[in-house]
């Protein structure tokens, strides 16, 4: 299994922040079925400028780990050599909404829609799209059920790593947990994200 962060990430993460800062809307070129949505060129078009600043790669591309088919997206910053990884299955045993060669390549493209998008905490007002059908059609009770719990939390972790000291970083953590009044960070619901978010940029701001 490949790392999913270096040892230390301070450094990244301030230079994630200043990207996420820069973005300015993304465009939506894609065309689905009832609406409009960011393609992949879209999003790679609008973070390219900023993550060039800043000095963050991106780099997304489908490889093997431990015997499955995944998408990795590699964030990398040069000057510091700290790096964040982020994975997506591809696999129609891992994924059962993938079918087909033509569902294989639609995950992918998805894949590295999906991660690109919440690693570096792009606001997009589509949240259900149209990008990716045959890889993220679900049925609708499973949708209200996923809607209710399991939201992204990848850009707390990106927050709650800028702490370099790991029981200061724990206690951080318990403490958020505790003001939003759920116990896991897991189980956190969109709208609990959001406040996180808020609460985690305030802190460091300090």
């Amino acid at each position: 299994m490949i790392p999913m962060q270096s040892e230390q990430t301070d450094q990244i993460c301030a230079a994630l922040i200043k990207v996420h800062s820069s973005i300015g809307d993304v465009p939506k070129s894609g065309e689905g079925d009832k609406n409009t949505y960011a393609t992949v060129e879209d999003i790679m078009g609008a973070i390219n400028a900023p993550c060039e600043k800043y000095g963050v790669l991106v780099c997304p591309w489908p490889m093997w780990i431990d015997g499955q088919h995944v998408m990795i997206l590699h964030l990398m910053h040069p000057e510091s050599k700290q790096f964040m990884n982020g994975y997506w299955p591809l696999d129609a045993d891992a994924n059962k909404y993938i079918t087909g060669s033509q569902g294989r390549g639609s995950a992918a493209t998805y894949a590295k829609r999906y991660l690109i998008t919440n690693m570096l905490r792009l606001k997009l007002s589509d949240e259900t799209d149209d990008d990716g059908k045959s890889a993220s059609r679900q049925p609708k009770k499973e949708q209200k059920k996923e809607q209710k719990s399991g939201a992204d939390t990848s850009y707390i972790w990106t927050l709650l790593n800028k702490e370099p000291n790991k029981e200061q970083k724990n206690a951080l953590l318990k403490d958020l947990c505790k003001q939003i009044g759920v116990p896991l960070l897991k189980d956190f619901n969109a709208a609990q994200v959001e406040e996180a978010i808020e609460m985690l940029e305030n802190y460091f701001k300090e």
